[in-house]
């Protein structure tokens, strides 16, 4: 049976409106694009399963409101309704080749019928089906999530496996032995501290004891305990790739000098990044390197020969991860992508008061365009945006804004103030007036969180990186977190405003202005000096 057929039967014995057959008959072009065919009327029937995973293929290549996609899913659900209640077969195959739906009243949490919904759709999607998908397609999904950055694809690949045997118990899936995911890499070969060789473990309890960290305006301070347990999770690490990858090495015959040499160092940063199967670096091995290098000079007693060894190392690889984040992204792409979210934003509360629109979706389009406004044009760090609290850090001066910070809310421990870009200003009145109470349920009062979730709490850590990850993605086309902006933003200053050293630091909030050298371009002394000579000659 074709598409076709069932449409005509549907159209004379329901008699629908000129609208409703006109989008039915979209949804089924939709759907016919999905399929590479010119002609929705010639396409077979299929089960509404496969139906409605093509359509959501065919319609993710649209630009479509969210309410625009839940319609035209309604539509096709309906004809599949009518289908059903004349009794027409729309399986397109046999029963067995059809997913189970999960059975109600199972006591299950949402999350884990969500994520064997997921799975379901993916396993189409792939051409999988319970008679010949695989324990490695279910593991294969798991990575599918982790690509398209879910944060939490292990626990959903857990959910999975429950719901699977679940459906097992009700006899709707086969038994099947389930793979295992690859261990989290610091379970996988780190070296717990207990496991230590004891002369590294007393040497480390001693440096500890000792360790202090230089301040900025003179005079040192002891480590912090969260400081002292980083430094002890990166150590495991390397230890444990040591007993790895030199599984000859006696760890019992070194000492912690001999042990974290720039060459070791090196040879352990680029096994990190094969293992994560990319080509680049990301922030952690080069604080792994800025670690190595505080130990050296404060701690370990070395020469400035090795210090000098680390600090060029890491100059290195603070350029390679500067590069990255320019080849990724560079900053005109994000920056047009700001004007279109906050023109949008702006048009949708124009036409808010001449129709009644859906206030709660403006008010997370407004959070929205707040944080990713933030992050093109202040490179802010995340956790100072998370933590904006209105009239302690946002405050209203001559009709603008201007966020405030002091001294404990910085990482760098210094007072920061800067204004709010003035293409967020009508946003941010807009929605502490009104945004804020329809997520909330109440005004918004001096001391309040500025950016709240749907559900009108603060962001955490993680779902705020999720939700930045989320926004690059389909705003640029690639999910880039909080940190990477920060590089994107310093790099176009650096090299293409030309702002200088001290500007870029004041900019960045950063200490010192040798911590903002690595996004200028390196010359040579005959470049410069001809650079020189031109500055001289035009004068």
């Amino acid at each position: 049976m074709i598409f076709n057929d069932l449409y005509q039967s549907w159209l004379a014995k329901t008699n629908p409106s000129a609208t409703k057959s006109r989008m039915t008959r979209t949804t089924m072009k939709y759907l016919a694009t999905a399929l590479d065919c010119d002609d929705w009327s010639k396409v077979k029937v299929m089960s509404l399963q496969q139906s409605l995973v093509l359509l959501d293929a065919a319609m993710a290549t649209r630009d479509l409101r969210p309410q625009s996609r839940s319609n035209y899913r309604n539509y096709l659900r309906h004809i599949y309704k009518f289908a059903a209640d004349e009794g027409i077969d729309m399986t397109g195959d046999d029963d067995k080749h059809l997913w189970p739906s999960m059975p109600e009243n199972n006591g299950l949490m949402r999350r884990t019928a969500v994520a064997y919904d997921r799975f379901v759709k993916w396993a189409i999607s792939h051409g999988h089906w319970p008679g010949t998908v695989r324990a490695g397609d279910l593991a294969a999904w798991a990575f599918y999530e982790k690509s398209k950055a879910n944060l939490h694809w292990r626990k959903d690949y857990e959910r999975l496996t429950h719901a699977w045997q679940i459906l097992i118990k009700h006899d709707s899936l086969q038994p099947m032995a389930f793979a295992s995911l690859p261990a989290k890499l610091n379970e996988a070969y780190a070296l717990s501290i207990d496991k230590w060789p004891s002369h590294l473990r007393n040497e480390w309890q001693r440096m500890c004891r000792d360790a202090s960290a230089p301040l900025r305006k003179g005079g040192m301070r002891p480590w912090r305990s969260i400081t002292k347990q980083h430094y002890e999770k990166s150590l495991s690490k390397f230890l444990g790739w040591l007993q790895i990858d030199q599984p000859e090495r006696d760890l019992a015959t070194n000492n912690w000098t001999s042990l974290l040499t720039a060459n070791e160092c090196q040879t352990f940063v680029n096994w990190l990044v094969i293992r994560s199967g990319n080509d680049y670096l990301n922030p952690s091995h080069t604080a792994f390197l800025r670690m190595v290098r505080g130990f050296h000079r404060f701690l370990l007693n070395s020469g400035n020969e090795t210090v000098e060894t680390f600090n060029e190392l890491t100059n290195r690889c603070e350029v390679q991860e500067r590069d990255k984040a320019t080849r990724m992204v560079p900053y005109p792409v994000i920056e047009h992508a700001f004007n279109d979210i906050s023109k949008k934003v702006l048009i949708a509360m124009r036409a808010r008061k001449k129709s009644n629109c859906d206030r709660i979706r403006l008010a997370k389009q407004q959070v929205d365009a707040i944080i990713f406004g933030l992050l093109v044009t202040r490179a802010l760090r995340g956790a100072n945006i998370r933590g904006i609290r209105i009239g302690t850090n946002l405050i209203t001066i001559d009709d603008k804004f201007e966020l405030h910070y002091n001294a404990s809310e910085m990482k760098g421990h210094r007072k920061f103030d800067t204004p709010c870009p003035d293409e967020l200003t009508i946003i941010i009145k807009d929605y502490l007036k009104q945004g804020y109470k329809i997520l909330t349920g109440r005004a918004a009062c001096d001391g309040d969180i500025l950016l709240v979730n749907g559900s009108g709490k603060p962001f955490d850590r993680n779902p705020f990186t999720a939700k930045v990850r989320r926004m690059s993605r389909r705003l640029i086309g690639k999910p880039i977190n909080a940190h990477l902006f920060r590089h994107i933003v310093a790099t176009q200053a650096a090299q293409v405003w030309k702002l200088t050293p001290t500007e870029l630091a004041a900019f960045l909030a950063h200490r010192s202005p040798l911590t903002c050298m690595k996004y200028y371009e390196v010359t040579n002394p005959a470049m410069a000096a001809k650079r020189i000579d031109g500055f001289r000659q035009t004068e």
